[in-house]
């Protein structure tokens, strides 16, 4: 139903059973009186440390997804980019859930298709290997000119990390001018040492670089690395909206659908949004601003920052002021166009059920269908196999085997 976190389990435990003079119970979140209807009993699991308390919060919110807590949708658009170094030669993937520790990952990013896009970029500027070690037989991307040949040792594995990888993760980061500087005193070592083919190469690699930072728009005047995070809140649901500003420009707005139960304070919607991203988020910013006052809800998130010297904070007026105001815009926007996708979508599951019921002559809507498979050897070693659909969508959650 719920789950939650605490340095003294007695103190947290007494605030859901306390009642005022006025005859309310709990702490002041309107929500505890409801809880507190429907709870049985109550379970814990001791940690080492509050950063592990946190990883575990998140976790098992995501594995039984309790009703009174602020949920981050699961959706397949959230995915994120993984270098993987476990391989003897690093590989870049797209992965829905961070599941290494021997690896960097960028995101989460609100649609795959966006990180298809930004690969396609990456592939023509550093041409990366699709091969996990080297061999004899070159990767697909070789021969297309897209790889430059680590798969067969025409480069050594240290050169391809050091000039491909490197640039991939500053890029990723969105440190373009760090890449820059790189690509540009490659080019002159290069056309010192009359390797002038190289030195064309790093050229055009720069010339696509400047292009993309022309597109970017500066919105400071210093190199500043800060994210703003704004929401967008209804009854049972919040639009969140995340400006990424890496070396002073815009090079990202990011979106995400949080459910929450109804009269979650503000307070308590950004902090587990902050939570739940940036426990899986490499790409951390220096400061952080957010519409609240940061208070005793962000006060785990700091311990997670601990030695990163990252900072929260709540901008009241001029430029960082208006930023906040226009993501919350944002927000509204990008929920708005969200629920009328669901809307239509609910449409389409509603009219092809209604279709359904009409052929199989039905009683009522199967909102519910399960299909199973039953496979055997020669009337030996049977298994069964049931998928689920419910409401439009597969339950993969009521699978079984």
């Amino acid at each position: 139903m719920y789950i939650g976190k605490a340095r003294d389990l007695r103190n947290r435990l007494a605030q859901y059973f306390h009642v005022d003079k006025n005859g309310r119970q709990g702490d002041g979140r309107p929500q505890i009186p409801f809880l507190m209807q429907e709870v049985a009993d109550f379970e814990q699991i001791i940690t080492d440390t509050e950063v592990e308390c946190l990883f575990l919060e998140n976790n098992l919110i995501k594995k039984f997804r309790p009703r009174y807590n602020i949920l981050l949708r699961d959706d397949k658009n959230y995915a994120f980019i993984k270098i993987d170094f476990g391989s003897e030669i690093p590989q870049i993937q797209i992965i829905r859930n961070p599941d290494s520790k021997n690896a960097k990952y960028f995101g989460p990013y609100s649609s795959v298709q966006k990180i298809r896009e930004t690969l396609h970029i990456l592939r023509k500027i550093f041409p990366y290997c699709a091969s996990e070690k080297v061999g004899s037989r070159p990767c697909f991307y070789y021969y297309l000119h897209r790889c430059p040949g680590v798969c067969i040792g025409k480069i050594s594995l240290e050169e391809y990390k050091q000039n491909t990888i490197k640039k991939i993760a500053l890029f990723l980061a969105g440190d373009i001018s760090e890449i820059r500087k790189e690509l540009k005193q490659q080019m002159r070592v290069a056309a010192g040492k009359k390797q002038f083919e190289r030195a064309a190469k790093v050229r055009d690699q720069l010339r696509s670089i400047e292009i993309i930072e022309e597109r970017q728009k500066a919105v400071f005047a210093q190199k500043v690395n800060w994210d703003f995070i704004s929401n967008f809140q209804t009854t049972d649901k919040s639009a969140i909206n995340v400006f990424v500003i890496r070396a002073g420009r815009l090079i990202d707005r990011k979106n995400f659908i949080l459910e929450s139960p109804a009269a979650k304070t503000e307070a308590e919607i950004i902090s587990a949004f902050l939570e739940n991203y940036y426990l899986e988020n490499s790409d951390l910013p220096k400061e952080i601003f957010v519409p609240i006052e940061p208070g005793a809800d962000l006060e785990f998130l700091k311990k997670l920052f601990a030695g990163k010297k990252i900072k929260i904070s709540r901008p009241t007026r001029g430029k960082k002021a208006q930023l906040l105001k226009l993501g919350k815009t944002n927000a509204k926007d990008f929920f708005e166009n969200w629920a009328a996708s669901q809307a239509s979508e609910l449409s389409r599951t509603t009219l092809a059920l209604d279709e359904l019921q009409k052929i199989l002559k039905l009683r009522k809507l199967p909102f519910r269908i399960e299909c199973f498979d039953i496979s055997h050897i020669q009337g030996a070693e049977t298994v069964a196999s049931l998928v689920v659909w419910e409401d439009g969508k597969m339950n993969k959650q009521a699978y079984r085997k």
